[in-house]
């Protein structure tokens, strides 16, 4: 009986043994309650699935639950580079964060991305990972609420990050328009790179050139600023009705290259197109001041009669 006690212990300790290298880590211990952040979809590099809970982190090591046949859990110890890859379904935070408005709504969704961030960041840097991009969406929705610095500290935290991911290109992006919106103009241009921007993501490649053109602008780069600002209103006019917010900012880098016909007919297509943008009246302030270069060119700024006559007719359909 006694042999045969010790020969079933045996078998045992073989069978988790088998189960432990297969997953390339230790077998520690069998734990019948469920501990741990998870459960999550765990892809490992011989194809299989495996449901696991991450447990901790200790050094090279993460430490992992998972569930056997028998419905018992085993604890393992992993080596980061033989994780595999988590597989996430759509997160309904992440979906939230998008559909938010208000900044009522845009705290709440930030509470439950945060959350997540802190759940999962002793594990960011494993293949599959959401950390980051709970972090990035918090930070986002904190741009979106004029908060430059707050969303400027998370972005800067994932770029800084030494291994590479999905996330890290848009933060180091949205980092660089942070830092122009702050009014650091040399560090933007070192992050805003236009070989980085997802060619799908067309709120982020408007922002991107907006921001480029504040840094130029004011580095007094103007023909490098025009262009950035100029490109939205060319190929992406309506995207977060930015044509406007360009026309009004390219106006700096016309005065600042003493371009006073351009200078003139984009202002008075601001006044035309846009009349009641904030934009607008920004740009009637600023245009205000150049009002006597105007007319030494012998340009007009505000629209006369005479104007509405020609423009009126010049749309207008000749008849024979």
């Amino acid at each position: 009986m006694m042999g045969t006690v010790r020969v079933i212990r045996k078998l045992q300790v073989a069978l988790l043994l088998v189960i432990g290298l297969s997953f390339a880590g230790p077998t520690e211990t069998v734990y019948g309650d469920s501990r741990g952040v998870g459960p999550f979809k765990l892809r490992t590099r011989d194809g299989s699935e495996q449901m696991v809970r991450l447990l901790r982190r200790d050094k090279d090591t993460v430490w992992v639950l998972r569930q056997t046949g028998s419905g018992k859990e085993l604890e393992m110890g992993i080596t980061p580079q033989d994780v595999g890859t988590f597989v996430f379904g759509r997160q309904s935070a992440f979906v939230a964060a998008e559909r938010a408005t208000t900044p009522k709504q845009m705290q709440a969704v930030q509470k439950q991305l945060r959350a997540i961030s802190r759940q999962l960041k002793p594990y960011r840097d494993l293949t599959g990972m959401i950390a980051d991009r709970a972090m990035y969406l918090e930070a986002w929705l904190w741009e979106r609420q004029d908060k430059h610095s707050v969303a400027l500290k998370l972005y800067q935290d994932i770029a800084d990050q030494p291994y590479e991911n999905d996330v890290k290109p848009l933060a180091r992006l949205r980092l660089g328009i942070c830092q122009a919106a702050s009014g650091d103009y040399e560090k933007a241009l070192e992050h805003l790179v236009l070989s980085d921007l997802p060619s799908s993501d067309l709120e982020l490649t408007v922002d991107v050139h907006f921001a480029l053109g504040q840094a130029y602008t004011n580095l007094e780069r103007y023909d490098e600023a025009a262009m950035h600002y100029l490109h939205p209103v060319v190929f992406l006019p309506y995207v977060n009705q930015i044509e406007p917010r360009c026309l009004a900012a390219v106006l700096q880098c016309y005065a600042g290259m003493e371009d006073w016909v351009s200078f003139h007919q984009t202002y008075r297509a601001l006044l035309k197109d846009h009349p009641d943008h904030p934009a607008t009246e920004s740009a009637t302030l600023y245009a205000a001041q150049f009002e006597e270069r105007l007319l030494q060119q012998g340009l007009q700024l505000q629209p006369t009669t005479d104007d509405s006559e020609t423009d009126q007719l010049e749309g207008e359909v000749n008849v024979l």
